[in-house]
């Protein structure tokens, strides 16, 4: 589910404190948050939150976030296995 409105900008400033590239999206199960509503017609961008959602089925909801806190912690955003999967699925 695509959701892009005040929430949305309001997620993605929050989650925009702990990444270190402009971030336009956000993946929360089984949402994703798109800011401004313009990026939600680019569709690298939508393949690459979808990617994140998989992840959070994959690993269940209560398991995505520590995982992927974990994988941030050891190996920052950009090598961030979770991160480099969701940047494959951009081309796809």
């Amino acid at each position: 589910m695509l959701v892009t409105n005040k929430i949305a900008k309001w997620v993605v400033n929050f989650a925009d404190r702990f990444n270190p590239v402009d971030t336009v999206g956000v993946a929360i199960w089984p949402f994703v948050f798109i800011w401004p509503k313009i990026y939600s017609q680019n569709l690298m961008l939508v393949r690459h939150e979808q990617k994140h959602l998989e992840q959070w089925r994959r690993y269940w909801i209560v398991g995505f976030l520590p995982v992927y806190l974990w994988y941030y912690l050891r190996y920052g955003y950009t090598d961030n296995p979770l991160e480099v999967e969701a940047r494959a699925a951009e081309r796809a």
